[in-house]
């Protein structure tokens, strides 16, 4: 270990993760480490396979979470919302 020496500093370095992101929205060029586009798709992608293990039978369209052929799986996509909690 005497004669290790550790390789170079070559990638860029991060000011943080709350830096990163408060540039990102000032519009820096430089996208945040935490990829909001990929983890939205990523999400939505888990968020189907769920409601495809409770309705094995449902046909479930992966681009528009659209239910083809059961109207079952529409309660858990688009839930019915309370009194006071619409959009």
């Amino acid at each position: 270990m005497k004669t290790f020496v550790p390789p170079p500093k070559t990638l860029p370095r991060s000011p943080g993760n709350e830096r990163e992101w408060l540039d990102a929205c000032k519009g820096s060029k430089t996208k945040p480490g935490g990829n909001f586009e990929f983890s939205g798709m990523v999400t939505e992608t888990l968020l189907l396979g769920n409601v495809a293990t409770m309705l094995v039978a449902a046909r479930l369209g992966p681009l528009n979470l659209k239910v083809t052929n059961s109207g079952q799986a529409e309660k858990f996509i688009r839930p019915e919302r309370r009194p006071h909690w619409e959009l």
